[in-house]
């Protein structure tokens, strides 16, 4: 779907069936046309999200509640 749209942002869970979420993570930002797409990165894995957070613009660690998400994005709109 990534290759049709250009999301103002993505919620990017590492741990999806048939899909590496950090796959989708590097594809997001090698494409030029996503450039101001920002991604939120969700694991339960503390370790893969320090590694991940300089490619992420966010990461959070699970659980997460939806009053944490709307936080952040209401923060990454203001810029």
């Amino acid at each position: 779907r990534l290759s049709e749209i250009v999301p103002e942002m993505v919620l990017l869970d590492m741990h999806l069936p048939h899909v590496s979420g950090q796959q989708l993570l590097h594809q997001i930002r090698a494409d030029e046309r996503l450039n101001d797409t920002k991604v939120l990165v969700m694991t339960a894995d503390t370790q893969q999200g320090e590694r991940l957070r300089p490619d992420a613009d966010a990461v959070f660690i699970k659980p997460v509640t939806l009053e944490q998400i709307q936080m952040i994005i209401e923060h990454l709109r203001r810029g």
